[in-house]
């Protein structure tokens, strides 16, 4: 897989539900925490790119 789309996989979901962060005039957006993934469907997830690994991540973020 390469580089660019394992980091799309990271930085959709970051855009969507993380939060913002500013640095030297840039915005980049974290990661999001468990709780906040947890509102994603499970299409939602897919709709990312996360394929197959979208019921995954969402049974992990119900575990928190």
């Amino acid at each position: 897989m390469p580089v660019k789309r394992i980091h799309a996989l990271q930085s959709n979901p970051a855009q969507e539900f993380g939060s913002a962060v500013h640095v030297d005039g840039s915005t980049y957006y974290a990661f999001p925490y468990p709780e906040e993934l947890v509102a994603a469907s499970e299409n939602e997830l897919r709709g990312f790119g996360l394929g197959f690994r979208a019921p995954y991540v969402k049974q992990t973020s119900q575990w928190f």
